[in-house]
């Protein structure tokens, strides 16, 4: 039976994988989140999910989310396994902001 995952992309990585989603095919047997994560850079090099410092934990620069569930609840991201149809998304912590003060007036400015 082979084993495939979705992958949901969001934020500024749709423009590195082209697209919102992908599926991967793991083969016939289930992959624990780690080595699934390193066939995600193979695939995407320009994407590093897993930290330079410590290739056993996730980049601080991403949330992963299994099935609904984020991933930093668990110890050892060794320990999750991937089977057939679920579902991984992954979030980008960075994001845009101001970057000119000129359109931006705090005096005027009412929470």
């Amino acid at each position: 039976m082979l084993h495939i995952v979705k992958i949901r992309v969001y934020g500024h990585l749709k423009s590195h994988i082209g697209q919102g989603s992908i599926d991967i095919d793991l083969g016939t047997e289930k992959k624990n989140l780690k080595v699934v994560l390193k066939m995600i850079n193979e695939l995407f090099p320009t994407i590093s999910l897993l930290s330079e410092e410590n290739r056993n934990i996730i980049s601080q620069d991403y949330l992963i989310l299994v099935n609904g569930i984020d991933v930093r609840v668990f110890d050892d991201i060794s320990e999750i396994y991937i089977e057939n149809d679920d579902e991984i998304d992954i979030i980008p912590i960075t994001h845009g902001g101001i970057y000119n003060n000129d359109h931006f007036n705090t005096d005027t400015m009412r929470l």
